[in-house]
């Protein structure tokens, strides 16, 4: 197993293999016969605006739980490139 004393979190490794990989192809969408690709970069860049747009219009709001606050969401998809930005935005 590798490991990186810096990844400590799920957001911190992704930051990661998008530093090392910006171009690299991730997520596909079939358009046709053929797929349309986002970059580790793009996703990245999507999902931290979606992230910065649920918090502007307060969308998961803070709770106070177990002594913390905390933000939560739920997400309620067929399998797509949208519930992935939505998954990887909350985690911002």
């Amino acid at each position: 197993m590798l490991e990186d004393p810096e990844v400590d979190t799920v957001v911190k490794g992704y930051r990661k293999l998008v530093q090392k990989h910006p171009n690299h192809e991730l997520l596909g969408t079939r358009v046709g016969d053929k797929y349309e690709w986002q970059t580790t970069s793009q996703v990245l860049e999507k999902a931290e605006l979606i992230s910065l747009g649920m918090k502007a219009l307060n969308l998961a709001p803070e709770v106070d739980a177990d002594g913390e606050t905390m933000r939560f969401m739920g997400i309620q998809s067929k399998n797509r490139l949208e519930w992935v930005l939505f998954f990887i935005a909350n985690m911002l």
